[in-house]
């Protein structure tokens, strides 16, 4: 196969396991995805916004592999992007990982948390939601403060199918894909076209809580000065290092306070994402 342009795309939604899933891609023989996991590329005013650039990613990789792909999470959020990846390669493969969306938008906040860009407490994040977007003056992307709407998948889901033939979309749920990695990577290969070969995933990028503040400020902190004398491998290596020293893992809701509209919205939505998914989604206990 002669591919000369991207044409597999996992576009979230972020915190469903999309880190694991390239990292297991990438080492599958016909696969290549750029060291930059999110270009962005097709979510509106951020990102990549020049296609030479965007391609410029993929510059070792064009005519060596059957999939060339581009892992965004940015993409299942944005309501433009379906339209935007399918004008610039119809024929590209879409795979939407979805979690338990009330546990996705926690994970997502701890991750902002963690990374010392949110100070307010879950609920207090979710009501002001709205504020936030009209003050603006954030120091993350926007869409990432909307934990509510972020994990509002129903929308989302159809802004895909309406662009793309059903056959060129793959949804994986997050929790299947934990409980039974064999059959759902199988059915991956399956849609994809490829064999499924026995290996596993070790999931990465799993999210946390602040366990030590002064250190998730050292390891969030810029200096500049560094950069004449440690090599960007070093630097990054430093910074896992930090984190993981000042993060403690913890995937627990309970110890949230979550907004009674937010859960009702949840529930909504997930009603309509049943019925256009046609699957009960039973792993999702809201």
């Amino acid at each position: 196969m002669s591919v000369t342009r991207v044409n597999l795309f996992i576009v979230g939604a972020a915190k469903s396991g999309t880190t694991s899933l390239v990292d297991f891609l990438n080492r599958q023989p016909g696969f290549f995805f750029s060291t930059l996991k999110e270009p962005f590329f097709f979510v509106k005013n951020y990102g990549l916004d020049n296609l030479g650039d965007y391609h410029h990613l993929y510059r070792n990789a064009f005519g060596k592999y059957d999939y060339i792909g581009d892992a965004s999470t940015g993409y299942l959020f944005d309501s433009g992007a379906a339209n935007r990846i399918f004008h610039y390669n119809s024929d590209s493969k879409i795979v939407i990982l979805l979690r338990n969306p009330l546990k996705a938008a926690v994970s997502l906040w701890r991750y902002m948390r963690v990374n010392g860009d949110e100070n307010l407490d879950f609920e207090e994040a979710i009501n002001e939601e709205r504020s936030r977007e009209k003050k603006g003056g954030l120091s993350n992307w926007l869409p990432n403060y909307m934990y509510s709407r972020r994990y509002l998948y129903s929308d989302q889901i159809t802004s895909y199918f309406d662009v793309f033939p059903r056959e060129s979309i793959h949804v994986i749920i997050f929790e299947r894909l934990l409980s039974n990695q064999k059959e759902e990577l199988t059915a991956l290969a399956g849609f994809l076209g490829t064999k499924y070969e026995g290996t596993v995933i070790p999931f990465s990028n799993q999210g946390g809580d602040v366990r030590n503040d002064f250190l998730r400020k050292i390891k969030n902190a810029k200096y500049p000065f560094l950069k004449k004398f440690i090599p960007i491998e070093m630097r990054n290596r430093l910074r896992v290092v930090f984190r993981d020293l000042a993060t403690i893992k913890n995937s627990d809701i309970a110890s949230v306070t979550v907004p009674g509209w937010y859960k009702n919205s949840i529930e909504n939505d997930v009603a309509k994402l049943r019925l256009i998914l046609n699957d009960d989604i039973k792993e999702w206990e809201l």
